[in-house]
């Protein structure tokens, strides 16, 4: 998640905390069969896909992130990198 401490600087750890484990529910409900995220720590997720190619990937994420959009209700744009 980029600028991450930014928005804890701005808006609190405690919904800093709370919007990590959003995240996390999304990616939880985002993955499939053969699928599995982690996150690597602070504000640092993974997601490992046996995607068949790069393009899928790309899709998926985007998924993933209009998914992460939708669920938070914060006025501050979480961009994933």
């Amino acid at each position: 998640i980029d600028n991450f401490k930014v928005f804890n600087d701005t808006f609190g750890y405690e919904l800093g905390d709370r919007t990590l484990c959003k995240i996390a529910g999304v990616l939880n409900e985002s993955m499939t069969g053969g699928e599995i995220y982690a996150r690597l720590g602070s504000d640092n997720f993974a997601v490992f896909s046996p995607c068949e190619n790069a393009d899928s990937m790309v899709e998926k994420c985007k998924v993933i992130q209009y998914k992460i959009r939708k669920s938070l209700h914060v006025r501050f744009e979480i961009v994933l990198s």
